[in-house]
């Protein structure tokens, strides 16, 4: 197999995407295998170390952002590589048709990969995503939330379910941070969060939570790390609270993501719409009390593997309430050992790569 990876990513890190990727054309291609990428033009505009990095062991293109530039890219990538299975990763309707343009004429599967819940689409956005996809070989859903949208909207396709797996190595990297570290007081119970998106990741309702149990009398704090847009979530901050409470820390991000995770006592995903979510398992495999919105998508695979607490999705109070318990719990290490062991039994990249690996060669 000759796999393209096209892959409308631009992260400042790897993260476990591309650790994943990278694992599995290390691991788990056979003889005579081999694997390239195409990444969008904002990569080499934010000049990404890794992406350069990257490039010296693989071949790593880049496509323009036009329609027919988009086309061309894919076609040409192609071509001169001899692809046969191509593989599309977060991109949207318009890139995959730009894929099936690309290939008429040539023999080459195709695949997508839905990470993101897409909720129910309308009937139109339904025609054209029945009229897309009826040509591939399979769309890849990462939860069995994801697998059912995906049947309801995308019948001219089989779905199929790969549960998203953990770069655990990853995990074992991290520097020793104490609380002061992060301006924290030593004595405080820290909550951790990720995430990018204020509304979507469930920020405002974990900055509710924490600001109810410090009310309360508890010496609590939460920080939270962000994208490239630490200064966007911190206006959001203060449009919520009208000032930037001291309880509150922002964290830039970093690649060994876990020297946070193992800094804090309770990792909080407040997230209203998720299709798997890699952090609550990475915190489970770090040893924290997870704290989770019982959104579907990370419920419909987590619920029956983890001890977390759920809490009613979009509901501070709700969340308060979970919090509160896990103070309490955050100390249990018989907790954090079954959950790290669950993670490890469920989520680990080497069964999930030989799945995908399947994937391509039976469809």
């Amino acid at each position: 197999m000759k796999i393209l990876q096209i892959c409308d990513y631009a992260a400042k890190y790897r993260g476990n995407f591309i650790e994943s990727l990278e694992y599995f054309r290390k691991n788990s291609l056979g003889d005579g295998d081999s694997m390239l990428y195409a990444f969008p033009e904002r990569m080499a505009e934010r000049r990404n170390q890794w992406y350069f990095d990257l490039k010296k062991e693989v071949p790593a293109a880049i496509y323009k952002s036009s329609v027919k530039e988009k086309i061309r890219a894919f076609r040409k990538i192609i071509k001169e590589n001899g692809v046969d299975t191509v593989h599309t990763h977060f991109t949207d309707m318009k890139t995959d048709m730009c894929v099936n343009i690309a290939c008429l004429g040539l023999h080459v599967k195709k695949f997508k990969h839905y990470r993101s819940s897409f909720g129910s689409f309308g009937t139109i956005k339904k025609f054209f995503a029945r009229l897309c996809y009826r040509s591939w070989n399979a769309v890849i859903c990462v939860s069995p939330h994801i697998m059912r949208e995906a049947e309801s909207n995308i019948v001219s396709c089989k779905p199929v379910l790969l549960n998203d797996a953990v770069y655990f190595p990853r995990m074992d990297n991290y520097e020793k941070l104490c609380k002061p570290d992060l301006g924290v007081p030593e004595s405080a119970v820290l909550c951790f969060a990720i995430g990018y998106d204020y509304r979507l990741k469930g920020i405002d309702l974990a900055c509710e939570a924490v600001k109810k149990l410090r009310d309360e009398g508890l010496n609590i704090y939460l920080a939270v790390c962000t994208a490239s847009n630490t200064q966007t979530i911190a206006e959001q901050i203060r449009a919520q609270f009208g000032e930037f409470p001291e309880w509150l820390k922002l964290l830039p991000p970093r690649q060994d993501i876990a020297s946070y995770y193992r800094a804090a006592d309770i990792y909080i995903q407040a997230s209203r719409s998720e299709g798997f979510c890699y952090a609550i398992v990475e915190a489970a495999y770090c040893g924290k009390t997870v704290v989770a919105s019982d959104c579907p998508g990370m419920k419909s695979h987590a619920e029956k593997n983890f001890d977390f607490l759920w809490f009613k999705n979009g509901d501070s109070d709700s969340l308060a309430e979970k919090l509160g318990q896990a103070v309490k719990m955050s100390e249990s290490s018989e907790l954090s050992s079954k959950n790290r062991r669950a993670a490890i039994d469920n989520y680990s990249i080497e069964n999930m790569s030989k799945k995908l690996y399947r994937i391509y060669a039976d469809m």
